[in-house]
């Protein structure tokens, strides 16, 4: 019996919910190939790349279930004829954003992309690359963006305010010096949010002679390819501080290897990670920015100074497509165009001032004399 109630509309059927087939459709795309088996298409996904695939397809087998067409012992694809898949797309275009609505389409096409290889869903590949051409950000991205040296001088200015300032208790100066420290990494190695918060010493984060080095392996990263990178020494001093000082009085008598500690000892989650880069950058600018957006931060500024350098950007984001890097390039390269245009209408307007200017001096002159 179909239910009607709003919020279960929403939810997203976990996967222990799943129907049989549907379930073990799912976990023999994600099983690791043995060196004789064929290779499964989603085995090489990261967690999160999974989580969040797992939720697109959960939320619509909700929408069958709440509408009774989720029947048992049904083939997954048959699952996604055009009238159900229309009505889907109708519901959840009402509750969503558009950019929300084609992730969702999108996480649904690639679930059935792997869990039945070899079969075309053609009305759910139309509907993804529609959804996501008229998907509209609901933020102006673009208005937000600071130049990455902006973001490096809010670092330092926490770091010094850590040192020098007063605060009632020692753990309130360690967060001050911690934010700085991972706004100054961020600006610098602008990794993203899952990455930078589960940062471990001695694995992802080691001090090679006077510098560190910052690495992880393929698995953990999103595009599947292993990450290193050396931090410049100049910020040797700062990590060290924190390490050796400041991280054990957020510690106290806790034991960890992450980097990154909260208050009261606990090991930072990324939810705890987006509220201390928002707050920070929210108090400094008058308007938040998420971590995700020093990525955009550090290209645009690439971009502004050197846009010959597109593949410094393209190493820097790690993107492995060099498409995806080229978009922040198109649009600080737009903004620079913009800029040069305006300046140019403004010169003329200026020299025609002064022509005009001229004629009407030249007049006074010949009626005076």
């Amino acid at each position: 019996m179909p239910r009607n109630d709003k919020d279960s509309r929403r939810r997203c059927m976990p996967l222990a919910e799943w129907p049989d087939d549907d379930r073990a459709a799912w976990e023999g795309a994600i099983r690791i190939a043995g060196p004789l088996d064929d290779p499964r298409l989603a085995a090489h996904w990261s967690p999160k790349t999974r989580h969040t695939t797992i939720s697109a397809y959960g939320r619509y087998l909700t929408f069958l279930d709440l509408n009774g067409w989720l029947f048992p012992g049904e083939r997954v694809q048959d699952r996604v004829p055009f009238d159900w898949l229309k009505a889907y797309i109708d519901e959840i275009m009402v509750q969503v954003k558009s950019v929300t609505a084609a992730g969702r389409i999108r996480g649904l096409a690639e679930a059935l992309r792997v869990m039945v290889p070899g079969v075309e869903f053609p009305d759910v590949k139309r509907a993804r690359y529609r959804l996501k051409a008229m998907a509209i950000p609901s933020r102006d991205k673009r208005s937000k963006i600071v130049p990455s040296e902006r973001l490096v001088q809010l670092g330092l200015k926490l770091i010094n305010e850590a040192e020098t300032g007063t605060f009632f208790r020692d753990p309130g100066r360690a967060c001050t010096y911690r934010d700085g420290l991972m706004m100054l990494l961020m600006a610098c190695r602008p990794l993203r949010r899952a990455n930078f918060a589960i940062m471990q010493i001695g694995e992802h984060l080691t001090k090679i002679n006077d510098a560190y080095q910052i690495a992880y392996d393929a698995t953990e990263m999103k595009g599947q390819r292993h990450y290193s990178s050396i931090v410049s020494r100049e910020i040797t001093p700062f990590v060290d501080r924190y390490l050796e000082y400041y991280r054990p009085i957020l510690l106290k008598n806790l034991r960890s290897s992450r980097v990154w500690i909260a208050m009261g000892g606990h090991e930072m989650v990324e939810g705890t990670l987006y509220q201390i880069i928002t707050r920070r950058t929210k108090d400094e600018f008058g308007w938040s920015l998420s971590p995700h957006l020093f990525r955009d931060c550090a290209v645009t500024s690439l971009g502004d100074e050197k846009p010959e350098l597109v593949w410094a950007g393209m190493s820097l984001l790690h993107h492995a497509n060099p498409r995806t890097t080229e978009k922040h390039y198109d649009q600080a390269l737009s903004d620079k165009a913009v800029n040069d245009y305006q300046e140019v209408v403004r010169s003329k307007r200026r020299g025609l001032t002064r022509r005009r200017r001229n004629r009407q001096v030249s007049c006074l002159l010949k009626e005076i004399a």
